[in-house]
């Protein structure tokens, strides 16, 4: 991704978390202990499928295309699960993920 593409957030006011949200907050009381327990969270930027041969001529400064477009939502899985799609944002000098689409997951 170019930096020209790379959204520079600037302080806004945030949206309601979903734990406020008056219908969530009174199951909130039941899951509490649950609250702490730590979830992996990954952000996929693309994939890539290259064979043995492929991966082996790969050096510094090597290139290959992903499967997706530049300016397309990222993945976002938590503990490998689809949970949503967002776009990446700088704040100051970290980067992050803006939250742009909840999946819904029919397992």
């Amino acid at each position: 991704m170019n930096p020209e593409e790379v959204q520079h957030a600037e302080a806004q006011p945030v949206a309601t978390p979903v734990a406020e949200l008056p219908e969530i907050a009174e199951a909130m009381g039941e899951l509490r202990p649950f609250l702490a327990v730590p979830l992996n969270v990954t952000i996929e930027l693309g994939r890539s499928r290259l064979s043995i041969g492929e991966l082996l001529e790969l050096g510094y400064h090597s290139v290959f295309a992903l499967n997706k477009t530049a300016g397309n939502n990222l993945d976002i899985y938590i503990n490998n699960v689809l949970i949503g799609r967002g776009e990446v944002v700088v704040i100051e000098d970290r980067v992050g993920i803006k939250l742009n689409e909840i999946v819904e997951n029919h397992d």
